[in-house]
């Protein structure tokens, strides 16, 4: 009986023993690619701006605190021409963008001197923002660019 018992014994440590937690097993979640773009037609011409940098700035007005996105797009190695807008931080809407500058060489087309120009932030999370933008930008001698299909999807 004793061999019996230790026999059973030794079998018992061989089996687990021999089970290890093998790690990957495991459930291994993933990766999701971040989006980061920003695309649009300007004056008909299609224009994809892969290249994103996303700032939060706190802002004070009137004793008032809240945090702004400071979003930068340009193309990748090729700074000729970029997109810079500022929309509040989890805000989503159409009344949360104040400030958007198309840059393309030495002139600045900005909502500031042509109010026709929409941007919508359509969906507005923790580290991601997502919309759409369109209509007519100026500069300061009066000179238009026309923005068309302009689309946003940026996780930061």
């Amino acid at each position: 009986m004793k061999k019996l018992l230790l026999l059973l014994s030794f079998i018992g440590c061989i089996m687990f023993s021999s089970c290890e937690d093998n790690p990957t097993d495991a459930f291994t979640p993933i990766p999701v690619a971040q989006n980061k773009f920003l695309k649009a037609s300007v004056n008909g011409t299609a224009i994809m701006f892969d290249e994103t940098e996303v700032v939060k700035q706190l802002v004070t007005e009137n004793g008032v605190e809240y945090t702004d996105l400071y979003i930068t797009a340009k193309k990748k190695n090729d700074t000729s021409a970029q997109i810079i807008f500022k929309v509040e931080y989890m805000m989503p809407g159409t009344e949360t963008c104040y400030y958007f500058l198309y840059n393309e060489g030495d002139r600045e087309y900005d909502i500031e001197t042509g109010n026709s120009f929409n941007v919508n932030v359509s969906s507005a999370a923790a580290n991601h923002i997502k919309g759409s933008f369109s209509g007519t930008l100026k500069d300061f001698e009066g000179n238009e660019v026309t923005i068309t299909n302009g689309n946003f999807d940026i996780a930061f």
